[in-house]
């Protein structure tokens, strides 16, 4: 004779199933592909309520799975961990975090990071040229910021600022453009323009030279 089956019942041996106590790992900071420069120092993720402690692992290229372990720590007790000064270079890197719940864990949450240390280019004018002469009204400014040389290329953004005073010191209009052209309306008077290039991992080019417009 034989009684009923029992079952069948679920169980995981060393993961922790993503329904259960313990869901994966929400990284917040920095996010995923962000842009970032040399100094970045401190990742953050949503804590867990339950989880035991968490491991965290910061490794270079692309691939987690294959990549280089530069830093790994477990036993971290808080939502925040700090590698040490120095650690990054220009590159591409993956970093994750795992929980784990007394003798089970999640399996690691990876973000992708890109660290630009290159400053963008300084940006050349090109129109309106200095000491020009215009129409009051809608003016086309224009540059060019060349090519980036740094090994990782973050978007970069130009801020065009045009002031009635060769220092700059009364900025009228500031225009902010991904691109190396900008429509302005200005009114009859003298005024000097400039570019300053910035990318999305904070690194600044110096301000270009300023061109005089009437």
């Amino acid at each position: 004779y034989e009684s009923q089956v029992l079952g069948p019942c679920k169980f995981w041996v060393g993961v922790q199933p993503s329904g259960g106590t313990g869901n994966n790992v929400v990284l917040d900071s920095p996010t995923d592909q962000a842009y970032v420069d040399t100094q970045l120092n401190t990742f953050s993720w949503t804590p867990i309520t339950g989880a035991t402690s968490y491991e965290f692992s910061l490794r270079q290229g692309n691939s987690f799975s294959t990549g280089l372990v530069l830093d790994a720590q477990n036993g971290i007790s808080t939502s925040t961990y700090i590698i040490p000064s120095g650690l990054l270079t220009e590159g591409e890197y993956t970093w994750g975090v795992k929980a784990y719940f007394g003798a089970t864990e999640t399996p690691f949450t990876v973000n992708s990071l890109l660290v630009d240390d290159t400053d963008p280019n300084t940006a050349n004018l090109v129109s309106p040229n200095d000491l020009s002469l215009d129409f009051a009204g809608i003016i086309t400014f224009s540059w060019t910021n060349g090519s980036d040389v740094g090994t990782i290329q973050s978007p970069v953004t130009s801020t065009l600022e045009i002031a009635t005073d060769q220092g700059f010191g009364a900025i009228t209009e500031v225009v902010n453009v991904v691109g190396t052209t900008a429509d302005v309306n200005l009114p009859a008077g003298i005024y000097y323009w400039r570019v300053t290039n910035s990318d999305e991992a904070g690194n600044t080019a110096a301000a270009s030279s300023s061109y005089q417009l009437t």
